[in-house]
């Protein structure tokens, strides 16, 4: 079973350099500007926003907050993401232990399977050996009957 996990943190001081990175107010060294055209604007701001700063500080406005989120408030968080994280893994473990006894007893359903399946495997090979055996015995006493007369005789009166 898979989960999702949410780390936050809160940023300290000023987040105008993530702005100017994000806006593209910044050339990074590194970065090839013959691949600029790749860049994509995922989100667009809404009307009569102009940059990141005024999109966050609107989207504060919108959900009722007055000022944004402290340290405090953060490490509130974290600690409510702590609690259903553990919340959500004992779940999975309940649910893992009865998980085990469905595979436990699909493996023991298996085992018995395949040593049914040798099982019959080995009958054949040995059924196979044995009429292999009597075909040679056979062979064995129809040459010693050709070789000596008195042994089919002695055969035959033996038979009747």
């Amino acid at each position: 079973m898979g989960f999702v996990v949410l780390h936050m943190e809160k940023a300290h001081g000023s987040d105008s350099g993530m702005t100017a990175y994000i806006e593209r107010f910044i050339i990074l060294k590194n970065a090839d500007p013959i691949r600029t055209h790749f860049n994509r604007e995922l989100v667009a701001y809404p009307e009569g926003v102009k940059d990141r700063s005024a999109a966050i500080q609107r989207r504060l406005e919108e959900a009722g907050l007055t000022r944004k989120i402290g340290s405090n408030k953060v490490k509130t968080l974290e600690r409510e993401n702590t609690v259903l994280h553990r919340e959500v893994a004992t779940r999975g473990n309940h649910r893992s232990s009865a998980n085990r006894d469905t595979d436990l007893r699909a493996d023991h359903s298996r085992q018995v399977l395949e040593m049914q399946q040798r099982h019959m495997t080995e009958i054949q090979t040995k059924e196979a050996e044995h009429k292999k055996e009597v075909s040679r015995l056979i062979r064995l006493v129809e040459k010693l009957c050709a070789w000596f007369p008195l042994v089919n005789d002695s055969r035959s009166s033996s038979r009747g």
